[in-house]
């Protein structure tokens, strides 16, 4: 589950983040949504490797 909320201080309002496994119920908090999109990125990498190893050795 991903959740977005802005907080607001004196230097104007910024955006926080958190995932939540819903199998583990692992919760992933970011500061900001750059660190949030930064996250996403790995994982989707970390699955294209995975995947492309599955091919590259006939499984």
């Amino acid at each position: 589950m991903l959740r977005l909320w802005q907080v607001e201080d004196k230097d104007g309002t910024d955006w926080r983040a958190s995932l939540e496994n819903p199998h583990s119920s692992e919760v992933q908090g970011f500061a900001d949504v750059e660190m949030l999109f930064e996250f996403i990125r790995g994982q989707i990498n970390t699955t294209r490797d995975l995947s492309k190893g599955d091919k590259d050795t006939g499984n």
